[in-house]
């Protein structure tokens, strides 16, 4: 666990629900995740849009007796992740920054492809949810050592101050907070997420906001536009559409016709 520095973005990717129908998630405070989740395509492919949301993912693709893994990241725009009819699936969120399959500094490139090929042959003798994930944390508990790094405990700390603050800071005021540049800031940011700070901020606010849409805990588009500090409601309708590729009336119809916060079954 995270200690002092603790905290978690229990966020899920949205299309992956509205593409599936149904997602099972189990939460963990396992250091360096956030939950594990599964769907499956039943009735036909998927072409799934990835938002680059700051956090990334290990999805293991069951199908015709075989597993395959994807690693999931994107520093910018939206990528798409397919999935073929029949398909079952076991995914991994990681906290910014912490899965040890990536190397964030050099724009996704594996770090450990040994780590992935030993998860890939544990993961591929389970068949259901439970057994996965405990397959999956006996693995992935061999790479974790007792010491932190001192630049990983500043870049928790640090996301940790951009969360409590949802996301609404400038850079300037990261830099009074911590008593750090913003060159070194952002230069911990590249290392550790593959984004600057500035971008992690976004996605914070993002995440926060598409929470709440999606959950259906606030529907009024200029009270978030006020309350995230956007300039004006058409700066935070560009500002969404740019993330998610909808603009926030039709994320909102898409929530309500998917019955969202039913498709997401915690377990």
């Amino acid at each position: 666990m995270y200690d002092d520095d603790e905290f978690h973005i229990v966020s899920v990717q949205p299309y992956v629900v509205f593409c599936a129908g149904q997602l099972y998630r189990h939460v963990t405070d396992c250091i360096g995740l956030t939950y594990f989740y599964s769907f499956a395509a039943a009735e036909k492919d998927l072409h799934i849009p990835v938002l680059a949301d700051g956090c990334s993912d290990i999805l293991f693709i069951y199908r015709d007796g075989k597993v395959f893994t994807e690693v999931l990241y994107t520093a910018g725009g939206t990528k798409f992740i397919d999935v073929k009819k029949g398909s079952d699936c076991f995914g991994v969120r990681f906290m910014p920054g912490e899965n040890p399959c990536l190397d964030y500094s050099s724009g996704e490139k594996l770090k450990d492809s040994g780590l992935l090929l030993r998860l890939e042959q544990k993961m591929s003798q389970e068949t259901t949810f439970i057994p996965r994930m405990c397959a999956f944390l006996e693995e992935y508990r061999t790479v974790f050592k007792d010491s932190v790094p001192a630049q990983k405990k500043l870049f928790r700390q640090i996301i940790r101050l951009i969360a409590e603050k949802k996301g609404i800071l400038k850079i300037s005021e990261l830099e009074v907070l911590t008593g750090y540049s913003a060159r070194y800031i952002n230069h911990i940011f590249e290392n550790q997420a593959g984004i600057s700070a500035k971008q992690f901020c976004k996605c914070i606010k993002m995440h926060l906001i598409l929470q709440a849409l999606s959950t259906g805990t606030e529907t009024s588009f200029s009270k978030i536009s006020s309350e995230y500090k956007f300039y004006d409601q058409a700066h935070f309708i560009h500002e969404f559409k740019e993330f998610t590729g909808k603009t926030p009336g039709e994320y909102a119809s898409a929530v309500e016709e998917s019955l969202y916060s039913d498709c997401i079954v915690d377990v």
